[in-house]
C-alpha cells in the first residue's frame, strides 16, 4: 500500500533556524529528513520534500507544495531552542485545529522516539504555526531535542540512525503501513544454521539371511559312538582267535 509523504526540513538558506556555536538547527533538520526520505521510500512509499538541500523556502510555500502533491501526511522536522540552556526533551507539535486523528497520529510518533533514548517528554502540544494550520492533510511537527541543550545534541548526535528509524517508523504506523524498520533494541532474526550435505557413504548391505541347512543323513552322535565301541570288541576277539591258532 504506497501512501504520499511530504517530509518538510524545518529552516534552511538564508534562515538558520537555532544556532548554537557552530551548529544549525537548518543543518540537522535536513539531514534527518534526508534519512527519514530514505527509509520511507525503502518502505516503498511516494516522498517528497520541501527541500533537500539547505536552501529557503517560505512558510506559505511549504504548506503549498504538501496541498498540491495531495499528501496523505505532512512532517514538518525541527529542533527546540531556549534561551534556558537547561530546557530539553522531546514534543511534538500539531496544529491549533487538530483532530482526533492528527492528535492520535503524533501520539504514535512522539512515542516512537521516546523509544529510542532517555530524553524528557514534553508532550504533544497545539500551536498555531502556519505549515501545520494551512496544510489539507493531517500534519505534525517533532521536535527532537534542544539545539540550546548540551545533553539533547548529545543524545540526538549518538542516536542519530535510531531517530530517523523511530519517526519513519511511526510515520508508517500512522498511515497503517506495516513497518519495515528495526524497533530499538530489535535484533534481526538469527541466520539459518548450514546443514551438512547427506553422507555420500553407500548405504552398508544387510545380509540376507540364509536358510538353515538340512539335516545330515546317516549316522548321529550316539549311533557313531555305538559303532566305535563295537568295531573295538571284534577286534580284540579277532586277535584273540590268532593267539591262540584258530583263525576264522
Amino acid at each position: 500500500m504506497t501512501k504520499t509523504i511530504m517530509l518538510d526540513p524545518g529552516h534552511g538558506g538564508r534562515d538558520p533556524g537555532a544556532v548554537n556555536g557552530t551548529r544549525h538547527e537548518s543543518a540537522d533538520n535536513l539531514r534527518l529528513g534526508l534519512a527519514i526520505r530514505d527509509r520511507l521510500r525503502s518502505a516503498g512509499q511516494d516522498v517528497a520534500m520541501t527541500r533537500d538541500t539547505d536552501v529557503f523556502v517560505g512558510i506559505n510555500e511549504r504548506s503549498a507544495l504538501a496541498n498540491r502533491k495531495h499528501a496523505d501526511i505532512f512532517v514538518s522536522l525541527h529542533r527546540n531552542a531556549f534561551s534556558d540552556q537547561g530546557a530539553n526533551g522531546l514534543e511534538t507539535i500539531i496544529g491549533p485545529r487538530a483532530t482526533a486523528r492528527e492528535k492520535k497520529w503524533a501520539d504514535i510518533v512522539q512515542a516512537e522516539m521516546l523509544a529510542v533514548a532517555p530524553m524528557r517528554d514534553r508532550g504533544v502540544k497545539p500551536l498555531n504555526f502556519g505549515v501545520l494550520r494551512d496544510t489539507t492533510m493531517p500534519a505534525m511537527m517533532p521536535e527532537v531535542g534542544f539545539l540550546t541543550n548540551t545533553r539533547d545534541n548529545q543524545l540526538f548526535d549518538d542516536n542519530f540512525e535510531a531517530y530517523a528509524d523511530a519517526i519513519a517508523r511511526g510515520i508508517l504506523k500512522c498511515l497503517g503501513v506495516v513497518p519495515n524498520v528495526p524497533a530499538p533494541g530489535s535484533s534481526p532474526p538469527p541466520a539459518p544454521v548450514p546443514q551438512p550435505p547427506p553422507s555420500q557413504t553407500p548405504p552398508v548391505a544387510t545380509p540376507t539371511p540364509q536358510p538353515e541347512p538340512p539335516p545330515r543323513h546317516g549316522i548321529n552322535r550316539e549311533g557313531g559312538e555305538f559303532l566305535r565301541k563295537r568295531l573295538i570288541d571284534i577286534g580284540r576277539r579277532l586277535a584273540g582267535r590268532i593267539k591262540g591258532g584258530r583263525a576264522t
